[in-house]
């Protein structure tokens, strides 16, 4: 029995972490019309962030998910600035395919970095 509650606990917390990349996907979708297949590195990239806010830099928690929130915006935003900006001016009925590639290849590239 006393093992019934980390495994809850441990279910939601993997189901909420689920949701929020489900809904982070789903809003881009919905806005751009583009599917950011470096969505799943963004989100590793704020885990990052938030972890090493608050273990290294000494932030409470609530504040080093802030500083997160704030570098997967940026990070977020020069993507856009950078990839896909650029893509939707230069073909704009090929976009959803060329936009895939693009973000796979930036995808590739910050997990190798």
């Amino acid at each position: 029995m006393e093992i019934i509650g980390p495994v809850l606990v441990s279910g939601i917390t993997t189901g909420a972490l689920y949701a929020l990349a489900t809904l982070g996907l789903s809003l881009v979708w919905g806005s751009l019309g583009m599917l950011n297949m470096a969505h799943g590195t963004l989100l590793t990239l704020g885990g990052y962030a938030a972890f090493t806010a608050a273990s290294q830099l000494g932030l409470p928690v609530p504040l080093a998910v802030l500083a997160a929130t704030a570098v997967g915006g940026v990070i977020g935003a020069l993507i856009f600035a950078l990839v896909a900006y650029p893509l939707s001016r230069r073909s704009p009925e090929t976009f959803e395919t060329t936009i895939m590639i693009a973000t796979f290849g930036v995808a590739l590239t910050l997990e190798n970095a």
